[in-house]
């Protein structure tokens, strides 16, 4: 089964989501809202995907966390924001970002961005080999 975290500092906004991806057969290990969190769980899971939210608790970034992340694991990430501006969308392209979710995020959304990301994952670790 597909590991995934959601790094969301919105409570209600996470336990929907996790709601959602639970009812895709995702298996959600954990719900973190700052870097120090995300920290933690890794310490026990490693994800294959993060839900991250862009503007997160503590002095870090969900942007500058996805970047960290992607220097020293293999994880798909897939930004969740509310801000839909024109800057904060080029801030989050990165060759690890693998989409781009604008909340309040739609089950269909969800479900379709999750589902290419990991085609997408999986088609470009076959090229590389």
């Amino acid at each position: 089964m597909k590991k995934i975290l959601i790094v969301e500092d919105e409570i209600l906004t996470a336990k929907d989501i996790e709601l959602k991806l639970k009812s895709l057969q995702y298996d959600v290990i954990g719900i973190a809202t700052s870097y120090e969190e995300i920290l933690k769980i890794f310490e026990k899971d490693i994800p294959n995907l993060i839900l991250m939210d862009i503007f997160i608790k503590g002095e870090i970034n969900g942007i500058e966390a996805a970047l960290r992340f992607s220097k020293d694991y293999n994880i798909i990430i897939i930004f969740v924001t509310a801000d839909s501006e024109d800057e904060t969308i080029q801030k989050a392209k990165t060759e690890k970002t693998y989409g781009y979710l604008i909340k309040p995020i739609k089950y269909e959304d969800l479900k379709s961005v999750i589902e290419f990301a990991f085609y997408k994952y999986e088609t470009q670790k076959k090229i590389l080999k």
